[in-house]
C-alpha cells in the first residue's frame, strides 16, 4: 500500500514537471516563431549550422549569403545554446522518478561544438556585420559574449574591439576570458591597449579549452602575448618573474620566453635559463628571436643578438637545437651593422659555440678559416 502511494505521489510529480515543461515550449515557441530563421539555398541556417561541423566550404559560403541578417537568430541560437525543447527535456528527464525515465527516450547529448559553430557563421558575414558583432560583445548573456569574441578572433573587427577585450579579460566567466585572451594572441596591431589587462591575466589560473580539446591555462596565454609585444611590455616582468614559481612545466616555459623576449637583460635571463634547460622547443622559439635580431629589415639588433647568444653559451648543451643558427651567424653575419658591432656578434656566437657543440665550433673553425 505504501508503495502504491509513492508511486502516485511520484508519478504527480512527474506529471507536474512535464505539464511545466510544455508550458515553457509553448512560450519558447511563441518566441521563436517572432524570430524568422533565415535561409539560403532554400534551406534554414540551422541546416547549414549543422554542416559546418566538417568545415564544409559550401555551408559557409551559403551562410555568407545570408549577411547580416543571421546575426540575430544565430545569437539566439548561442544564448540558448541549443534547441530549448532538448533542454527543458533533458532537466525534465533527470527529476523524474526512475519508472517514468524507462518508460522515456533518453535525452540528446548536448552539442558541444555548436558554439564554434555558431562563432565560424557569424564570422562568415562580412564586413557589414561588424558592428552587430562588436556590440553583442556586451551582451548579459555569457555564451553570447564567448561567441562573439570567438567570431571577431583573427578578423579585423577584432582590431575595433580592443576596449571590449580589456573589459572582457576581468570578465566572470573563465571561458569568455579565455576567448579573449586568444582573440588579442591572434592580433597583429593594436594589442599595446591590452598590457596592463594581460598583467592581471598572469594570475589567472583558470583553464580554457581550444578548438581540438587542448588545454590551456589563462595566464599562459597572456605570457605568450605579452612577449610577443617585447620590450614595449616592460611593466610585465614582476608578474612574469613570479610566474616562473609555478608548478606547471608549461607555464614556467612560457614565462621564461616571455622574459627573455622583453627584457633582452642578461642578468634576468639567468632565471630565464633554468627553465629553458628543461624545454627544448623553447630554445628554438628563442633561436628563431636570434634569426629575427639577426636578419629583420630594420637593420637588426646586435645586441639582443648578443643578449642571446651569451644564454646559450651558459645553456651549453641543452641549447643544442640552435647550433645552426649560431654557425650560419658567424658565417653569414649581418653586412649592415658596423666593423665593431659584427666583431662582438660574431665573437660571441663563437663562444657560445664552444660552449654548446665544441666539436662544430672546431669543424666551423677549420672551414672558416
Amino acid at each position: 500500500m505504501l508503495e502504491r502511494v509513492r508511486q502516485h505521489r511520484w508519478f504527480g510529480a512527474g506529471l507536474r514537471g512535464a505539464i511545466g515543461t510544455m508550458g515553457v515550449l509553448i512560450l519558447t515557441n511563441q518566441q521563436l516563431s517572432k524570430l524568422k530563421e533565415p535561409v539560403a539555398e532554400g534551406k534554414t541556417i540551422s541546416f547549414w549550422l549543422d554542416q559546418l561541423t566538417n568545415q564544409n566550404q559550401h555551408a559557409e559560403a551559403a551562410i555568407a549569403t545570408i549577411g547580416p541578417q543571421a546575426i540575430p537568430f544565430l545569437l539566439w541560437k548561442a544564448r540558448h545554446r541549443e534547441q530549448l525543447r532538448d533542454n527543458l527535456y533533458r532537466n525534465t528527464w533527470l527529476r523524474l522518478p526512475r519508472f517514468l525515465k524507462t518508460r522515456l527516450p533518453l535525452p540528446k547529448v548536448e552539442d558541444e561544438d555548436l558554439n564554434r559553430r555558431i562563432a565560424l557563421a557569424l564570422a562568415r558575414l562580412g564586413p557589414a556585420a561588424a558592428p552587430m558583432l562588436i556590440a553583442s560583445l556586451d551582451d548579459r548573456n555569457a555564451n553570447v559574449r564567448q561567441v562573439a569574441v570567438w567570431a571577431t578572433t583573427g578578423t579585423p573587427p577584432a582590431e575595433a574591439a580592443v576596449s571590449h577585450f580589456v573589459k572582457l579579460l576581468k570578465d566572470p566567466q573563465s571561458e569568455v576570458r579565455f576567448r579573449t585572451v586568444v582573440a588579442i594572441d591572434q592580433m597583429r596591431t593594436g594589442r599595446l591597449e591590452t598590457i596592463p589587462a594581460l598583467i592581471e591575466a598572469l594570475k589567472d589560473n583558470s583553464i580554457g579549452s581550444h578548438q581540438g580539446g587542448t588545454s590551456t591555462p589563462i595566464c599562459e596565454v597572456a605570457a605568450r602575448v605579452l612577449g610577443e609585444i617585447g620590450p614595449k611590455a616592460q611593466a610585465a616582468v614582476p608578474g612574469l618573474i613570479e610566474l616562473l614559481k609555478s608548478p606547471s612545466n608549461s607555464t614556467r616555459r612560457e614565462a621564461a620566453v616571455a622574459l627573455a623576449q622583453i627584457t633582452r637583460d642578461p642578468d634576468v635571463m639567468v632565471s630565464v635559463i633554468l627553465e629553458l634547460e628543461k624545454a627544448p622547443d623553447a630554445v628554438v622559439r628563442l633561436a628563431h628571436e636570434l634569426d629575427d635580431a639577426a636578419r629583420n629589415r630594420n637593420s637588426g639588433d646586435p645586441r639582443t643578438c648578443q643578449t642571446i647568444l651569451n644564454a646559450f653559451g651558459k645553456m651549453g648543451r641543452a641549447a643544442r637545437p640552435a647550433t645552426l643558427l649560431i654557425a650560419n651567424l658567424i658565417r653569414y653575419p649581418n653586412t649592415s651593422w658596423s666593423d665593431a658591432e659584427r666583431a662582438n656578434v660574431i665573437a660571441s656566437a663563437r663562444e657560445a659555440l664552444a660552449k654548446i657543440d665544441e666539436e662544430a665550433a672546431q669543424d666551423l673553425e677549420a672551414h672558416h678559416h
